[in-house]
């Protein structure tokens, strides 16, 4: 009998979370294993991208309070060999109807963000809440999964969990998937050969990504060299950040297109690629924008960074919130762009690769239990 798993994640709209477990479920149906994606809300933008292998469950209850039930009732009836859920209210609803359900079926939790900082330090008082009591919330859990050597460090020394139940497994990146969407056209005016360079960003216009330090550094940069600065994604620090590229003078400079579920072709077509995050998990834009051959500058944030771009060696790294440092990067990395990454290091992150060891985790073999 084919062993099943059961991934549960909020919905398939724009994040990267979301992105990484439309992956996950398609390199796990690749090796046989009889895969179902479960989510509550009707957000289907990475849905096209799943494999027809996968079964999609939509249990349409839309908030996780509603989800509970539903969801102890469906693992009941499924009875899977493992279950998988990611994104810390995600993760929460499955320790609850895991435990309602009354199986045996593995639990396994990813941890997608370095979580003193994005629960102890959260804006949101609920999600201090549960990190103040994350240590006991993810006690029933079989297996924690930190996607960075960062995030594995802060789940035991500062939360602390046993670290006998905490494994790392990076983001799974489709490669060739990436290079071939890249290729695809986009109708940006400021993405014409012969235009002035562009330096893109990239994520929810969130404080955790901190776009403001990089419409700032962009406006020092802009002072000194022509070129243009493109951050797609959605978020509640739009207005905010539209504003301040007007301030600082350089409005006709920045664009907010908004989300785009191919920002590849952007990368492709832009001089340099910038993460100004506060704080991370393992952000896989940046690996995203070597796959498409952009250069790459980042903040030293917790956590991945550092891992990713092997302590600078393949991006230079500044300081969280330094304008004057970031500026500086950016204009060097525009004026000497570096060599391209070594295909190599790229593959450590490939989807087939990554698969392998989420099967090892999901469907351990009994003495590894």
């Amino acid at each position: 009998m084919a062993s099943k798993v059961m991934l549960f994640v909020h919905g398939l709209g724009g994040g990267g979370a979301e992105r990484v477990m439309v992956t996950i479920a398609n390199g796990l149906a690749r090796l046989a294993i009889q895969t179902q994606l479960v989510i509550v809300k009707p957000e289907l933008t990475y849905a096209k991208e799943l494999d027809p292998r996968v079964e999609l469950i939509n249990l349409n209850t839309r908030w996780m309070s509603r989800t509970v039930i539903p969801l102890a009732r469906l693992i009941r009836k499924e009875r899977p060999d493992a279950l998988l859920a990611t994104m810390i209210e995600a993760n929460v609803t499955a320790v609850v109807a895991h435990r309602l359900s009354r199986t045996r079926t593995r639990l396994v939790l990813r941890e997608a963000n370095t979580p003193s900082r994005d629960l102890l330090q959260h804006i949101r008082w609920k999600k201090r809440v549960i990190g103040r009591h994350l240590r006991r919330i993810y006690a029933p859990a079989d297996c924690i999964v930190a996607v960075s050597k960062g995030v594995y460090k802060d789940l035991i020394e500062v939360m602390g969990i046993p670290a006998h139940k905490v494994v790392m497994i990076p983001n799974p990146i489709p490669i060739q998937a990436i290079r071939a969407q890249a290729e695809l056209p986009v109708e940006h005016p400021w993405l014409r050969p012969g235009a002035p360079p562009v330096v893109m960003g990239i994520g929810r216009l969130t404080y955790q990504k901190d776009f403001a330090t990089l419409i700032r550094a962009f406006a020092q940069v802009a002072a000194h060299l022509d070129a243009r600065l493109i951050i797609l994604g959605e978020g509640e620090d739009r207005p905010g950040l539209e504003l301040l590229a007007q301030e600082l003078g350089v409005g006709d400079r920045v664009a907010l297109p908004g989300f785009d579920p191919n920002p590849y072709r952007y990368l492709k077509r832009s001089r340099l690629f910038v993460l100004s995050s506060a704080y991370e998990g393992f952000p896989n834009a940046l690996i995203q924008a070597m796959v498409c051959g952009c250069p790459v500058v980042s903040t030293d944030c917790p956590s991945g960074p550092r891992e990713i771009l092997d302590g600078g060696r393949y991006g230079e790294l500044v300081p969280i919130g330094d304008v004057d440092r970031m500026a500086d990067a950016i204009l060097r990395a525009l004026q000497s762009p570096p060599p391209p990454v070594p295909e190599e290091w790229l593959l450590q992150f490939e989807e087939s690769r990554i698969a392998q060891q989420w099967r090892a985790v999901l469907l351990p073999s009994p003495e590894k239990r």
